[in-house]
């Protein structure tokens, strides 16, 4: 029996429902963990595009397909958070509020690690609650304290 959770957030932005497995994203796909938010976007525009490897240093790529792409815009209360583009690679894109994740987040309502998003081959760039971890030779999902949450129409 599937279990499902609403979460009515009481600010008009409607419904979200907390994400329990590997959801595929969408285009301008909403997501709300604690206090922040994250829209996720596809086919990026090259005036503004930068390397996953070279986020710190804020390199232009170039000559790139950029159809895969997806472009993170975070919204926090009222700090600010520059886009950040990543390419499809093998690695999650961690969002949290350790200093080791990707997307670093002021929000305490977060777990260190709350929420990863990563790309999959044939299938698309997906997110999950948490973050795969290895455990020996398989992976096991580590969720977080307050969920994930997933704003459908």
């Amino acid at each position: 029996m599937q279990k499902y959770y609403i979460k009515d957030l009481g600010n008009g932005f409607g419904t979200f429902l907390k994400i329990q497995n590997e959801t595929l994203l969408k285009n301008n796909s909403l997501i709300n963990i604690g206090d922040s938010y994250i829209v996720c976007q596809f086919g990026i525009n090259e005036d503004t595009l930068l390397s996953e490897s070279n986020y710190e240093n804020k390199v232009q790529i170039s000559n790139t397909d950029h159809s895969n792409m997806i472009n993170i815009k975070i919204f926090s209360g009222n700090k600010h958070y520059d886009p950040i583009n990543f390419q499809p690679t093998k690695s999650q894109i961690k969002f949290g509020r350790s200093n080791g994740c990707e997307i670093n987040i002021d929000d305490c309502m977060l777990s260190r690690i709350h929420c990863s998003i990563e790309y999959k081959e044939n299938f698309g760039w997906i997110i999950r609650d948490g973050y795969l971890s290895k455990k020996g030779h398989d992976y096991e999902n580590k969720f977080s304290t307050n969920g994930t949450w997933y704003y459908i129409l």
